[in-house]
């Protein structure tokens, strides 16, 4: 059945244009106008002090005071009617749910209540919104200290090297560190390896990594600090506890194949290259890393659930990593702030010489007074926007990437939206090495879509969707190289077959397309 209003993908299988915006225009411009640069100030039950900065265009700066260190979290704020909506969703005051306070003005005084019509003990702070309170941050990251590392230095001296440790049950596990930013995670257990991708970057003073796959973290960040005297090196943890890792040289990672012919962009050794035979037909062909960001929405808070989206992602990561070689970096049940802090995060870590895909499941959307369409995040709410990301959102993204090559994969609701340049068709020629070296020396910017502008299905393929499951199959059945147009056709039969929808592909205008192809190169080493 379909993802919502009978489970479409999409919030609501009606146009945004037919739903309600928030609010009456004299009062919300009145509370607009009041709380836009203000301050709220209250306490917590346990006495932590928490300042709120509004500030314009939507975004608020929550602040708060744990044990006498600041720390900061942003989210989103609105007015709906005579209420003030805020929604912060890293922070744990408020446990990230909307909170919507009626604003009261009183001659020159501003006061909130709650939904019983109970005065709040919050104080309202006209011009704030700009001052720092002591010892406050932009962030809950403490700055470095004078005497940390240059970034440089730490990059320097983490590159090609292998730090060991044992987890909670005594298993050795081990993660090498490549340029580029790749990381390898390797854990033994059971009389059996496990080989996991991952992502790591330098910052003054201390290194973060993150291997969404491996449990030992459950997929989070971590960010030990480094110090280094001599030779000795000594990696501490966030609460200054010297660690029992262990860091030793790696051996230096296979040279890449040189190829003359490819541009100065494609010359950039590869993070995240698939093991490829030396004897097959395009074993001279330069493809570079490959990364993929992987987004599954079941959670919805504002919306009703889907069933199989997070399932799909987890799946088509396993496909792209163990398959195909990918740098995999999976978001489940993703906030707005998670998907467009992850967009930035790849904007600063890939290069000419990586190629991204970026695969998304959950609701959508379509705003048909705006001809628009919108992937909605776990905190988006049908009738506000401020949560929503649109294909403006993602094509500007995909503009600003450094990577050669980016193929969004999208299913959702709406999403042939993202579709406006018409039917792709890349011409043919000459052999196929010829072909697929062509695409590869060309950047590009394509996008494949579950369906047009349609409702979408969330189930009818054996536990995934009826696309995710035809995506999958179809890279399960390539034994070498496939182009994205190729997976297109190959899956769209597989698809209109099974279900009333129809999948695009298509370049996406205005983000720097330049007539290449996403290539699929399947792994066919050890």
């Amino acid at each position: 059945m379909p993802r919502f209003r009978q489970a479409c993908r999409a919030v609501l299988c009606l146009a945004a244009g037919a739903l309600a915006l928030p609010g009456t225009a004299g009062a919300a411009e009145s509370i607009q106008s009041l709380m836009t640069g203000a301050s709220v100030e209250l306490s917590t039950p346990k006495g932590f002090a928490v300042h709120l900065h509004p500030r314009p265009g939507g975004e608020i700066e929550l602040r708060i005071n744990p044990g006498g260190t600041w720390k900061s979290f942003t989210g989103k704020w609105w007015v709906k009617e005579d209420r003030f909506c805020f929604q912060v969703p890293d922070a744990k005051w408020g446990k990230g749910q909307v909170k919507c306070p009626k604003v009261v003005q009183d001659g020159g005084q501003v006061s909130f209540r709650n939904k019983t019509g109970d005065t709040l003990p919050w104080t309202y702070v006209r011009g704030q919104a700009n001052a720092t309170p002591p010892q406050a941050s932009r962030s809950a990251a403490a700055a470095p200290p004078p005497d940390a590392l240059p970034k440089g230095e730490v990059a320097a001296l983490m590159t090609d090297t292998v730090l060991t440790l044992v987890n909670k049950k005594g298993q050795p596990i081990s993660l090498t560190f490549r340029a580029g930013g790749a990381v390898e995670f390797l854990s033994r257990a059971d009389d059996q390896d496990n080989r996991f991708p991952g992502v790591w970057f330098a910052l003054p003073g201390r290194f973060c990594f993150q291997i969404p796959q491996a449990k030992v973290w459950q997929g989070e960040k971590k960010c030990p600090q480094v110090k280094k005297d001599g030779d000795k090196v000594t990696l501490i943890s966030g609460t200054g506890e010297v660690l029992p890792w262990t860091l030793a040289r790696a051996e230096p990672p296979p040279a890449p194949v040189a190829v003359a012919a490819a541009p100065p962009a494609r010359a950039t050794q590869a993070s995240a290259t698939p093991l490829r035979d030396s004897g097959k037909w395009w074993s001279d062909i330069e493809f570079g890393g490959f990364h993929a960001l992987v987004i599954g929405n079941n959670a919805y808070r504002h919306l009703p659930p889907l069933k199989t989206a997070i399932g799909d992602a987890q799946a088509v990561a396993r496909v792209l990593g163990r398959e195909y070689g990918f740098t995999v970096h999976l978001l489940l049940d993703a906030t707005r702030r998670d998907i467009l802090k992850k967009f930035a995060e790849l904007r600063k870590t890939l290069t000419g010489g990586d190629n991204l895909l970026i695969y998304y499941a959950g609701h959508g959307i379509l705003d048909s007074d705006a001809e628009r369409g919108y992937w909605l995040p776990v905190d988006a709410d049908e009738d506000i926007k401020d949560n929503w990301v649109s294909n403006v959102d993602i094509t500007d993204s995909l503009k600003a990437m450094q990577a050669w090559h980016v193929l969004v994969v999208a299913d959702s609701c709406y999403s042939g939206t993202l579709v406006r340049s018409g039917p792709r068709v890349v011409q043919g020629g000459g052999d196929r090495a010829q072909l697929v070296r062509r695409l590869a020396l060309k950047k590009s910017r394509t996008v494949l879509t579950s369906g047009g502008i349609e409702p979408v299905v969330d189930s009818g393929g054996s536990g995934h969707s009826v696309f995710a499951k035809a995506f999958m199959d179809t890279l399960r059945e390539n034994t070498d190289v496939l182009e994205g147009q190729e997976i297109f056709l190959r899956l769209r039969q597989k698809v209109v077959l099974n279900a009333d929808q129809t999948p695009e592909y298509a370049d996406v205008r205005k983000a720097g397309h330049d007539g290449g192809d996403f290539v699929f190169v399947r792994n066919t080493g050890k």
